[in-house]
């Protein structure tokens, strides 16, 4: 036979067990989100990151002797000022979006550094690409 005295406190225990349960269960779920948020950003700064490098490498260069051309040859008059401005309008738009590129992979190295909490990845200031002279 059950003494009452001893049962007075069952229905708090269970509520705190069940409670408890319940607290493992969100810290597990908030686990996962920041787990998920770190791998999102993480692909992201990648994806940015390469997206860069390969304008850079490439594009900037090849518009940056293209450019030395343009004046070359608007200074010996081989082109009309229209299309000398028309090409410097077409090189200001990439230099532009280079730019932004530039801007996107910081904001997503930032996003890293946020969703893990300290300044995990630190950017790479590569050089421009250098006029020969």
């Amino acid at each position: 036979m059950n003494i009452p005295i001893f049962d007075r406190n069952q229905g708090n225990i269970k509520a705190s067990e069940k409670a408890i349960l319940s607290r493992k269960q969100e810290l597990k779920n908030t686990l996962l989100e920041v787990e998920n948020e770190v791998a999102v950003s993480i692909e992201t700064a990648r994806l940015k990151d390469e997206l860069y490098k390969k304008f850079r490498n490439t594009y900037t260069k090849e518009y940056t002797d293209l450019s030395k051309d343009m004046i070359l040859s608007y200074e010996k008059r081989y082109i009309t000022i229209l299309e000398f401005t028309d090409f410097f309008e077409t090189y200001r738009s990439s230099v532009v979006e280079m730019l932004k590129l530039q801007t996107d992979r910081m904001d997503a190295i930032e996003g890293v550094n946020f969703s893990v909490g300290q300044g995990v990845l630190i950017p790479k200031f590569s050089d421009p690409v250098t006029e020969e002279k």
